[in-house]
């Protein structure tokens, strides 16, 4: 089973979150597909 880690957003906290995801096309699925590759 993975390991996941989750986490509590704030207003603020979700507001710089989505803005980073729309400044650099990125969807919140693309973490899960690049966890795997980052792995040692």
């Amino acid at each position: 089973m993975p390991y996941i880690s989750i986490i509590e957003l704030g207003e603020e906290e979700y507001k710089q979150a989505a803005k980073y995801l729309l400044n650099h096309n990125l969807k919140p699925s693309d973490a899960l597909k690049a966890a795997p590759r980052t792995r040692a």
